[in-house]
């Protein structure tokens, strides 16, 4: 049983819908290499897993050491001269603009619903990490606070 009135549980869930299509339009931008997948656990699944140990159909990275990634870029590693060794071009304001969009919605929610506290740590988390431009590591801390809001529920 929720501690949340129906009212509270619809705004939120209506919340939780719009932060879920943003986390899957960011996350589909860089082939799900993003977030964490949700995967359900099945003994199906768990014997996939076990038959794709040591064969070459596991992911693999496909960067090597000297090439960035775009969430490399995103996380702020790298150097300019790097940069322009490798022809990056990308429209910078967009990653930020999107990850501060998110989080603004992560504040808005611990701050207006007071029986989220337990996740504020989680979105102090996200907002330090993109005040420090590391916006891969941002985005991933603020879906771990979007996780903790779904959890209370």
């Amino acid at each position: 049983m929720s501690d949340f009135t129906q009212q509270e549980l619809n705004e939120l869930n209506v919340e939780l819908n719009e932060l879920d299509a943003d986390f899957s339009e960011f996350n589909s931008v860089f082939d799900g290499q993003l977030l964490p997948a949700v995967a359900d656990s099945s003994e199906e699944l768990d014997a996939l897993g076990v038959a794709l140990e040591g064969s070459d159909i596991e992911e693999t990275d496909l960067t090597t050491s000297s090439q960035l990634s775009l969430l490399d870029l995103m996380d702020g590693d790298f150097s300019a001269q790097s940069l322009d060794m490798q022809g990056w071009g990308w429209p910078w304001d967009w990653p930020r603009r999107k990850c501060s969009k998110i989080i603004r919605k992560i504040v808005g929610l611990v701050r207006k619903y007071s029986k989220l506290k337990a996740c504020v740590p989680a979105v102090t988390k996200a907002v330090a990490l993109f005040k420090a431009k590391k916006y891969v590591s941002a985005l991933r801390a603020a879906y771990s606070a979007y996780k903790c809001i779904k959890r209370k529920l």
